[in-house]
């Protein structure tokens, strides 16, 4: 407990020394907080992610060939993982032809812009 009442979670190690000829503990704490948040933050990630309702497609943004796939793509689509990442993007993306696809990632590349949002039919 901190001196301001609040809790923080340590991770201990202890080990037996001597201190000046008296048997002694030394004890060491390492502050926790920050890795299990990102623990907790990736665990609900991979439960966003992994729903079957959403689809995510990560794609090499030159060849536009999947990298990864999630269950909710493959569900939807009706394709397995490995037969996905045998395509690309403009195999699914019925409204798109390469130069527009690209037009649209464009604003990404150019760091212009961290997202775009659209719809379109797969």
């Amino acid at each position: 407990m901190r001196l301001d009442g609040s809790v923080v979670e340590v991770e201990a190690a202890g080990l037996p020394v001597d201190w000046d000829d008296q048997p002694a503990h030394l004890i060491m704490n390492r502050d926790v907080t920050s890795r299990r948040e990102a623990e907790q933050l990736s665990t609900r990630l991979g439960h966003i992610i992994d729903d079957p309702s959403t689809e995510v497609y990560v794609f090499n943004e030159q060849t536009l060939k999947f990298l990864q796939v999630n269950r909710g793509a493959c569900e939807n689509l009706g394709y397995t993982a490995d037969e996905l990442m045998a395509m690309t993007s403009l195999d699914i993306k019925l409204e798109h032809d390469a130069e527009n696809f690209r037009d649209l990632l464009a604003p990404l590349r150019s760091g212009e812009r961290s997202s775009v949002q659209f719809e379109t039919i797969h």
